[in-house]
């Protein structure tokens, strides 16, 4: 008698078991087809999503790339400044001992059209010299 009652409580276990388990492998069963068809569109979409990527790190290189330059440039900007301010003060020099300071170098005249003409010049060596 008492295998018989072990055995029913063990046959009863069993269906219990089996009444829990058979939803949640349909839940699994389901959540693997989903996740099947998640991974196809990842498959389908990751060489364009490669793609972009690929792209996005091309600019970002070269955006680096400009903006590492920038202090270079800047540098080589004052440095032709400040070839220019040397030359305008030998270029005052010039103009004031050669004409023997007359009232327009007084005020200023030659000197302005001067500066402007060699200011005009030295900018549009410096760029054209940039842009080769």
């Amino acid at each position: 008698m008492s295998w018989a009652v072990g055995l029913l409580i063990l046959g009863f276990a069993f269906l219990l078991f089996t009444l829990f388990a058979v939803p949640v492998l349909i839940q699994v069963r389901r959540t693997a087809q989903k996740v099947e068809i998640t991974l196809g569109h990842i498959n389908q979409n990751l060489p364009v999503i490669l793609d972009n990527l690929h792209h996005t790190t091309d600019n970002f290189r070269k955006t680096t790339e400009v903006v590492r330059r920038v202090p270079a440039d800047v540098r080589s900007l004052t440095e032709e400044f400040r070839g220019l301010g040397d030359q305008f003060s030998r270029l005052d020099v010039r103009v004031r001992g050669g004409i023997g300071a007359s009232p327009f170098a007084e005020f200023g005249v030659m000197k302005k059209s001067a500066l402007m003409a060699f200011v005009i010049i030295r900018v549009l060596r410096f760029l054209r010299n940039r842009w080769r």
